[in-house]
């Protein structure tokens, strides 16, 4: 449970920290000698809708929508699945849901 805080926190933080840098996808940097790696070179979480206790997060870079709940001193985030068991898109979703 203590590591999950701590991925919803450090996933928190990247949005925020990244919300409104325009960077090109770089996997190239250096720090100190080793190849240095960013949140944001793996996702770009934006939250798209919210309540008091849940959200939904949409990863611009796979398209994939994320659930997140926070009550009290608990939270989590999972991506929504399909029946089918793949990753719900926020595309899919639209074209099922907007008309």
């Amino acid at each position: 449970m203590k590591s999950m805080k701590r991925f919803v926190l450090c996933l928190a933080m990247a949005v925020m920290f990244t919300a409104c840098l325009e960077e090109p996808y770089v996997v190239n940097r250096e720090h100190n000698g080793r190849i240095r790696y960013f949140v944001s070179d793996f996702c770009d979480m934006k939250e798209i809708c919210w309540d008091d206790t849940y959200k939904i997060y949409w990863d611009k870079k796979t398209d994939v929508l994320y659930f997140s709940y926070s009550t009290g001193y608990r939270m989590g985030i999972t991506p929504i699945m399909k029946p089918d068991g793949s990753c719900l898109t926020l595309s899919e979703w639209e074209k099922e849901h907007i008309k």
